[in-house]
């Protein structure tokens, strides 16, 4: 079967690499031995037009001249290439930031991958009015989904006017993490983009300023990809300065060393 997948992050952008990449690499990579599959993702400065990793074809669409660019010229030529290109099955995954339309008057069997349906909680921004009108056209005209989790299929139940079939397939795990030896220092660990509105850091500051009252001795550690003065801004709004050791990104064995001890 040939399949093309539409997502516009990759394992080696340096503007975005997050949970969903690399859940459609892990998951592509094992279906390319009796599949044949295209990746369509965005462009960067330097990033290859086309290139195979681990089995598998990433196309590199759109324009690499700033992260804005990229994001919407990738929505516009996706968009196009999962109508012209002979594909058997189209997989799109819902993103807000590079919307494709994939189901919209589709030519081929299409199914969405849904991670989250979340603009309408930041109503109020002009980025969460064109996302929620992205999310309702997903709902109305794809008819196939893959939900990452029970909470996401319950979205999808809910507002899929056409829904079909839906199966529920969740992120995985590195098994190598199971082979850690823990040891329990006395913080706890955010790992992951640092922002508000998918991850809920604002919660996370105000239930550990509860949490911090009764234990003196835990802090709590961040650390991940984001803009940190909006971490330092959340962080001062819950009254933790102090508290709160802000990391940026950090690498894999940091990354390990930090979830072993936490």
């Amino acid at each position: 079967m040939k399949i093309l997948h539409l997502s516009y992050g990759h394992v080696n952008n340096p503007w975005i690499m997050g949970g969903g990449t690399i859940r459609a690499h892990e998951i592509n990579r094992r279906l390319a031995g009796p599949h044949q599959i295209t990746v369509a993702c965005g462009s960067w400065p330097d990033a290859p037009r086309e290139e195979t990793i681990s089995g598998v074809q990433y196309s590199h669409v759109g324009i690499a001249g700033s992260y804005v660019l990229s994001r919407l010229s990738y929505a516009a030529v996706a968009a196009r290439l999962c109508r012209a290109g002979q594909y058997d099955l189209v997989v799109e995954d819902v993103s807000s930031f590079a919307p494709v339309f994939a189901g919209f008057r589709p030519s081929k069997p299409t199914v969405a991958v849904v991670h989250d349906l979340w603009c309408d909680r930041i109503l109020k921004s002009l980025r969460g009015l064109v996302g929620l009108a992205y999310e309702k056209s997903v709902m109305q005209s794809h008819k196939h989904f893959i939900a990452v989790s029970s909470s996401a299929a319950a979205m999808i139940r809910d507002r899929a006017r056409a829904l079909q079939t839906l199966q529920i397939v969740h992120n995985g795990v590195d098994d190598s993490l199971f082979s850690l030896q823990p040891q329990e220092d006395p913080y706890i660990l955010f790992l992951g983009r640092q922002e508000t509105y998918m991850k809920g850091l604002d919660l996370l500051f105000e239930a550990f300023r509860s949490v911090g009252k009764q234990h003196r001795r835990l802090s709590l550690v961040v650390a991940g990809f984001g803009d940190k003065q909006v971490t330092r801004t959340l962080i001062q709004r819950a009254q933790l300065n102090g508290e709160v050791d802000l990391r940026g990104e950090v690498s894999e064995a940091e990354k390990r060393e930090l979830l072993r001890r936490c």
